[in-house]
């Protein structure tokens, strides 16, 4: 009797997926992990650590967000710059472009005393406002349902005008930094669309005008373009271009994780001969051990 209550069992009946809780033991507990450990995630899994910590998405948020401070040498706070980014409806926005623009008109009461509301409007940076709005507009075409269970509808004809609003006027972006934002978009778009050898056409097309530049949004580029070499067979160089991104970005470090594909020895032979360095064949083994 005692051997037949001590088996596991599982009650739960549902119409749908079903999850068994592990069973079993289990000696580490990810609530006790240093969260600032770059292999964190590892020593656990992704889930559970993002569960405790910080969601993938916000990851990429926070490298988002100081990445525009470190560009406006931290002129502006953290907290200003989510707000203005991540808090304005697209409405907002385009009034708030309007006070940039403008001698006389008043930031919104909201943003009087957001510094980095207030650093756009001082130095005039119309072409930054521009991005910004433009990137809000990507924004629906581009982020998943609330719910999981929901199929994304992709206007796909709204994403293509979206992509070639900017594309025939790319060159004439100033700001080289804002072309490379510009850049990220447009692939982006691109991407979701399901139109894979457009993003490396684009990919192609607009990273050449682009003067070499510190920045994350090379490997978040990269994760798309990764992303579409693998969906049309290519699939070596895929797997390389995603453990770049793993080794050199925080915010994509889970995608490009989870993407990461070698299916035969002759693949990983393939992949290990792109590798620049030492450092870049590390890596590539770690997640090989995945």
């Amino acid at each position: 009797l005692f051997l037949i209550a001590s088996f596991p069992y599982n009650s739960t009946i549902a119409c749908g997926p079903i999850m068994d809780d592990f069973e079993g033991y289990s000696f580490l507990m990810p609530e006790l992990l240093e969260p600032a450990s770059p292999n964190a995630p590892f020593l656990t899994d992704f889930q559970s650590f993002y569960e405790n910590y910080v969601g993938a998405d916000e990851a990429q948020a926070q490298d988002n967000i100081s990445e525009w401070m470190d560009i406006f040498c931290q002129s502006a706070s953290e907290k200003d710059i989510a707000k203005v980014i991540y808090g304005l409806s697209l409405e907002d926005m385009e009034v708030m472009r309007t006070a940039t623009q403008s001698k006389n008109m008043q930031l919104e009461p909201i943003l009087r005393r957001n510094t980095f509301a207030l650093h756009l409007k001082k130095h005039k940076c119309t072409e930054t406002m521009d991005y910004l709005i433009f990137a809000k507009r990507c924004e629906p075409h581009v982020t998943a349902p609330s719910d999981i269970w929901e199929a994304p509808a992709r206007n796909t004809e709204m994403m293509n005008k979206l992509i070639e609003e900017i594309r025939p006027n790319f060159n004439k972006i100033k700001s080289n930094y804002i072309r490379l934002r510009y850049a990220y978009q447009l692939i982006r778009l691109a991407h979701y669309t399901g139109n894979f050898r457009q993003v490396l056409v684009l990919y192609d097309e607009l990273m050449p005008q682009i003067r070499p530049v510190e920045s994350m949004m090379n490997y978040w580029i990269m994760g798309h373009r990764a992303g579409a070499l693998y969906r049309l067979d290519e699939r070596v160089e895929a797997a390389y271009l995603f453990s770049l991104v793993f080794m050199n970005s925080e915010g994509k470090k889970e995608s490009a994780y989870r993407s990461f594909h070698i299916e035969t020895d002759e693949e990983w032979e393939q992949c290990y001969k792109l590798c620049q360095n030492d450092e870049e064949r590390a890596n590539l083994y770690a997640l090989r051990a995945k």
